[in-house]
């Protein structure tokens, strides 16, 4: 009995750390997937294609008729300043996550961080590789 009350509290440290795996990389696919289905994306990767590379026009000049539908965008501070805070608030709750899942043990530490590796290696399988913004169906 008393070995089934030491390791319930590792179990459960590694599902607390799956749960937060899942929000993380979920949150992260959420957003590229995002960023690069809207009709106006607020960031084209890499940033040189956002400026209007892509377009073969050169930034600060008007997009021609053709164009303006593809590549309105917004500034490239602000779709920096939109990626860095969904980058900051899914660090921060799993940070916290983290900090009361361990509650000062090492070991529920340790179990929580294979939970949320564990987490991400199945969602990168299930999920596959993200479509890079604009490539073809095909294409990764």
């Amino acid at each position: 009995m008393a070995d089934i009350l030491q390791i319930l509290p590792i179990g459960l440290a590694l599902a607390a750390g799956a749960a937060l795996g899942i929000l993380f990389f979920g949150g992260l696919r959420l957003t590229v997937g995002a960023l690069c289905e809207t009709k106006r994306p607020l960031v084209r990767f890499p940033v040189r294609e956002f400026r209007g590379r892509c377009s073969g026009r050169r930034p600060g000049r008007p997009p021609a008729d053709s164009e303006v539908g593809r590549y309105e965008t917004v500034s490239p501070k602000t779709a920096l300043a939109v990626a860095l805070v969904s980058l900051y608030v899914r660090i921060a709750v799993t940070g916290l996550g983290f900090y009361l899942v361990a509650g000062g043990h090492w070991e529920r530490l340790v179990s929580a961080l294979a939970g949320f590796l564990i987490a991400r290696s199945i969602l990168l399988r299930r999920w596959g590789p993200v479509r890079r913004c604009g490539a073809p169906a095909g294409e990764v």
